[in-house]
């Protein structure tokens, strides 16, 4: 009888054993997965309050370029839509991507930037000297990039202070000389 209660024993300790184990293992990977598909998720949401936070203002009679010798000068007026205090403090600027039938040129635009004049520089308009500002939430700037490229389009994207450049266009415009 003694056999029997060994038996017995061992089961009941290797059911509590399995069970100890399982619970481990779930602990576990609770402990890794959660936050790691919460930190995904978060990061993928991220620009989702951002759609379409920069726009090109057509107000002012820019979204233009001029000749200037070997140089072609580019007016943009970036617009930032009125949204939430929260929503606007998280953008840290954006990027510019200009396009023609055979080439594309990408300028990062943030505040505090040092302007640069020459050629691939970027500035803003009236303020050479001045470091860049994007547009606060509800306001206008207007930037000038100085190229030798020849561009017909403009698109333009969010950039956010966590460094992600939100993949979604915010907006495009057709550019033509100035008038």
């Amino acid at each position: 009888m003694t056999g029997q209660k060994k038996k017995g024993l061992s089961a009941v300790i290797a059911t509590v054993g399995l069970l100890l184990m399982t619970i481990v293992a779930v602990t576990i990977l609770i402990a890794f997965i959660v936050p790691f598909v919460r930190n995904n998720l978060d990061e993928s949401t991220a620009c989702l309050d951002y759609g379409e936070y920069f726009f090109f203002n057509e107000k002012f009679n820019f979204n233009c370029y001029e000749i200037g010798g070997t140089q072609k000068v580019y007016y943009l007026s970036v617009g930032a839509k009125t949204v939430e205090n929260s929503t606007g403090k998280e953008v840290e600027g954006f990027k510019l991507v200009f396009y023609s039938n055979d080439m594309s040129s990408t300028k990062d635009v943030t505040t505090g930037d040092s302007p640069v004049t020459f050629n691939g520089g970027i500035y803003m308009l009236n303020n050479e000297t001045e470091t860049i500002k994007i547009p606060n939430p509800g306001e206008t700037r207007t930037y000038v990039y100085n190229t030798t490229g020849v561009f017909s389009e403009a698109e333009v994207y969010v950039k956010l202070k966590s460094g992600k450049v939100c993949s979604d266009l915010s907006d495009s415009v057709i550019i033509g000389r100035c008038s």
